[in-house]
């Protein structure tokens, strides 16, 4: 009974990390999409590409980052992954946040009709879109197989916890308005 309570905890918390996911890929692609526009030279919804790097800085980084590393630790203090790859993945989380702010930055100049070359911006936007991707597929082929297939029953109810309290996912209205905030941006970047 143990081991399937484990196993259901396991497949939960994967799951609904897979979710997210799957979240931010649908917003990195409404992303893809105005960027596509700017790249043709055309003009692009400046408000949802800002719109979406601020929820990108605001939640991402706080809820879904915060969300992992539970696992990661637990994976370290197993010594199931090794220094490089946990360094590595430790690198992709600071690319993520400092692209997604970076990116922020150069929208902002636009914004402010300051000089920013169309090659630049798409480079800092092209980049941000690349590390959240190469961070989601690091994780769906390495961090969560290894976790599901290693970790026992009080890692995951030790993670669960962890989660719940890094996130305040049970308490926080923030959550609940990111999720609302998020629903919101790829509702809008679909319609364009």
């Amino acid at each position: 009974m143990t081991n399937t309570l484990a196993s259901a905890n396991a497949l939960a918390i994967v799951e609904a990390l897979q979710q997210q996911h799957g979240k931010i890929e649908r917003m990195l692609v409404a992303f893809e999409r105005q960027l596509a526009i700017f790249e043709d030279g055309g003009s692009p919804d400046y408000e949802l590409i800002a719109r979406i790097l601020a929820f990108s800085v605001a939640y991402l980084s706080p809820q879904h980052l915060a969300a992992e590393r539970p696992l990661l630790m637990a994976l370290i203090d197993r010594h199931l992954i090794d220094g490089l790859e946990t360094e590595a993945l430790e690198m992709q989380y600071d690319e993520i946040v400092e692209g997604a702010r970076e990116a922020s930055r150069a929208v902002e100049a636009v914004f402010r009709d300051a000089e920013v070359r169309r090659e630049r911006l798409s480079q800092i936007a092209r980049d941000f879109i690349d590390s959240c991707r190469r961070h989601m597929k690091t994780e769906e082929q390495l961090f969560f197989p290894t976790a599901i297939e290693s970790l026992g029953p009080s890692d995951w109810e030790a993670i669960e916890r962890a989660i719940s309290t890094a996130t305040g996912v049970s308490s926080d209205v923030h959550y609940e308005s990111g999720q609302a905030q998020y629903q919101e941006l790829v509702r809008w970047g679909e319609a364009g």
